[in-house]
């Protein structure tokens, strides 16, 4: 995961969720930095106005140190009017204070969940309190430890099954009754039902495996907060492919916000996608200008006539292109390492010290990389380590 450290802000761009579900996402970057900065000259914490992330405050002022302020922010754009807006503004006070601000803002964790169980507390439940309470112990150089509030994990009860069961074989889609965040179309072999964040002390009710047995020829899906449990044939696909949605859309939904339908849509799209084709193929070849593809073609259209330009020519021309197409391969494999080292270069400078411009250009730099814009990788990577 990584993180940011702007002067004396450290942007806990958060994974953690609020009460999204129960209400429209709130417009994007509508942090009142004034009010906010009034608000910590008095107080150690100040949740902003459309702010979703859930955090345990008491937990954590328990352990913030003297010098330390929390602001819990609404979702944000995704750009540098924001950097300029928010973070510098509030950067500018800490430091006029001695005080270092952690902003919580929106849904996207500052430190990434240890595995998928805290990444479900964070997204199910909303809450942001271990990213929080991990930055602050690790400010005051004591042990992370168990950071991430425990949850219990139970399954339904026979009657809560067969009352989903009956819902969705009534209508492939159940929204639970009070949310305005709703999935509002059908999406053929797959059952969705969306239902609203859970509260600190509720159990966490797996209802996903349990109606994939009642639905054994669908997917099933089962939306909970932030988080979509999904369940049916070939789990291990499925469970990658949710998981892979989620590793790369905290720049995304989990900053900017999103709805239950578009994170339905993004789960099953991706599942299409590991049924139709391979997950990871090689970049794509640079484009064949005219000449090339006359030399790529030209033997076979040319048949026999090819003899006229003698055989010691012809030999001599591919050796050539054999040569040059070596030399191309070895090329591209050694700007693919350089491209890779560099942007490897740059996470790891990102978990020192975290800028959101330095975090903007890793993400196109591996934007770039996986569709095989190697030298733009680079270049992204390049402006990203000068940022820092």
């Amino acid at each position: 995961m990584i993180t940011a450290k702007v002067g004396g802000v450290v942007p806990l761009i958060g994974l953690a969720l609020g009460l999204a579900v129960l209400q429209p996402p709130s417009p994007p970057g509508k942090l009142d930095v004034a009010a906010a900065i009034s608000a910590l000259e008095t107080q150690p914490v100040y949740r902003a106005p459309g702010a979703v992330a859930d955090v345990d405050v008491a937990a954590v002022t328990r352990e913030m140190k003297p010098n330390m302020r929390l602001v819990i922010a609404p979702f944000a754009t995704n750009d540098w009017q924001y950097v300029d807006n928010v973070y510098k503004p509030l950067q500018k006070w800490g430091d006029s204070k001695g005080i270092r601000v952690i902003t919580v803002t929106g849904l996207l964790g500052w430190r990434q969940p240890p595995g998928v169980t805290q990444l479900r507390q964070q997204t199910a439940y909303m809450d942001l309190t271990g990213p929080t309470l991990s930055w602050i112990r690790e400010e005051a150089k004591a042990p992370i430890g168990e950071a991430w509030p425990s949850y219990r994990v139970i399954p339904p009860t026979a009657d809560q099954v067969a009352d989903l069961a009956e819902k969705l074989r009534r209508d492939p889609v159940h929204n639970a009754e009070g949310l305005t965040d709703r999935v509002t179309r059908s999406y053929g072999s797959t059952r969705v039902v969306v239902l609203p964040p859970l509260k600190a002390g509720e159990p966490f009710v797996d209802y996903a495996p349990a109606l994939a047995k009642e639905f054994p020829d669908d997917i099933v899906l089962v939306a909970q907060g932030y988080w979509v449990e999904v369940a049916g044939e070939d789990q291990d696909r499925l469970v990658a492919a949710r998981n892979y949605v989620y590793a790369e859309s905290e720049r995304g939904f989990m900053f900017e916000g999103s709805t239950v339908g578009s994170r339905v849509d993004r789960v099953l799209s991706r599942i299409a996608e590991l049924n139709h084709r391979k997950p990871f193929g090689a970049p794509p070849a640079a484009p064949r200008g005219l000449a090339q593809r006359i030399a790529d073609y030209a033997p076979g259209v040319m048949g026999g006539a090819a003899v006229i330009l003698g055989a010691g020519a012809l030999a001599s021309a591919l050796t050539r292109r054999r040569r040059r197409r070596r030399a191309d391969e070895a090329a591209l494999r050694m700007a693919k390492a350089t491209a890779y080292a560099r942007i490897t270069e740059l996470a790891a400078a990102l978990d020192l010290i975290t800028r959101p411009d330095a975090a903007d250009q890793y993400a196109r730099a591996r934007d770039h990389f996986a569709q095989g814009r190697v030298a733009e990788a680079e270049r992204a990577a390049e402006k990203g380590l000068a940022l820092l």
